[in-house]
C-alpha cells in the first residue's frame, strides 16, 4: 500500500548532500530526502576534503572546516531555506541535525512536535544512533571495512559491542511488535529515529564481512525488511 507519509509538493532546488554513498552518516541524509521525495544530489567531500582526507580520514581543509566544524559528513546546503533577512540558503552538519531539519522544514510527520511522547522518544533513538551504534557497528565499518585504526579499540571488540548493541535493538523491537508496534516509535509511519538507526544496521553484514548476520536478530530483520519497503527507499551500496 502507499505509504501516508507527506511528502513535499512545492517546485524546489536540488538539496546538495556532500557525504559518500559507503557512509552511514550520509545515508541518513540520502535516505531521508528519498523518503519524502525532495530532489537531492549527492557530492562527494573529495573536493572540500582533499584526496588524504578521503582516503585516512585525516585533515580536512579550512573550507570544508567552515561548513563543517569538527569535519564531519554529511554536510547539506538547501538552497530553498529562507533566511530572516529575506536571503536564500542554509548550510547544516551533523547527521541528527540534518534529519531534524529535513522533518521539520518539509515532512512534520517524520518529526511531530505537537506528541511530547513521541519526540521524546525518537530523541532516545537519536541518542541510541549517536551512540551505541556509533561506538560499536560504525567502528566495524571504518575500522574492517576501511582499514581505519580505531586505537585504543580493535575491529573483534567493536564486533563484540555491535553484537550487544543489535540484542538491544532486537530486544526493542522485539516488545514493540508484542504491542503491535512496527516501528521504533508508536505510529503508523517511520520517523527520523528510524532513518538514524538504519543504515549501520543495515550494513552490518557487509561492515562485518559477514561475522554479523542479522538472521541473527530476527526482529531486526523484519524491522529492516519493513524499512527497505517504504515507497521511495533507495536500496543501499553492497546490501
Amino acid at each position: 500500500a502507499q505509504s501516508s507519509i507527506l511528502r513535499t509538493q512545492v517546485i524546489m532546488q536540488s538539496i546538495v548532500i556532500h557525504g559518500l554513498l559507503g557512509s552511514g552518516n550520509s545515508q541518513k541524509a540520502i535516505i531521508c530526502c528519498s523518503l519524502m521525495g525532495l530532489k537531492y544530489s549527492l557530492s562527494p567531500p573529495t573536493a572540500l576534503w582533499g584526496e588524504d582526507a578521503t582516503k585516512t580520514g585525516g585533515a580536512k581543509s579550512p573550507e570544508f572546516l567552515l561548513m563543517s566544524p569538527r569535519g564531519l559528513i554529511p554536510v547539506i546546503e538547501d538552497p530553498n531555506y529562507t533566511n530572516a533577512d529575506g536571503t536564500k540558503g542554509l548550510i547544516m552538519h551533523d547527521s541528527a541535525s540534518i534529519l531534524t531539519y529535513l522533518a521539520l522544514q518539509y515532512c512534520p510527520t517524520f518529526y511531530p512536535v505537537g506528541d511530547v511522547r513521541k519526540i521524546a522518544r525518537i530523541n532516545y533513538w537519536l541518542c541510541f544512533a549517536a551512540g551505541d551504534i556509533q561506538y560499536s557497528l560504525l567502528k566495524v565499518r571504518i575500522g574492517n571495512k576501511f582499514g581505519r585504526d580505531l586505537s585504543p579499540y580493535d575491529v573483534p571488540q567493536a564486533i563484540e559491542l555491535s553484537k550487544k548493541t543489535l540484542t538491544l535493538l532486537n530486544d526493542e523491537l522485539l516488545a514493540n511488535e508484542n504491542l503491535g508496534l512496527k516501528w521504533l516509535v508508536e505510529g503508523d509511519e517511520p520517523t527520523i529515529a528510524d532513518i538514524a538507526v538504519f543504515p549501520y544496521v543495515a550494513f552490518a553484514e557487509d561492515s562485518s564481512s559477514g561475522v554479523i548476520q542479522l538472521s541473527a536478530y530476527p526482529a531486526v530483520l523484519s524491522w529492516t525488511n519493513r524499512f527497505k519497503a517504504i515507497p521511495g527507499y533507495q536500496p543501499l551500496p553492497n546490501t
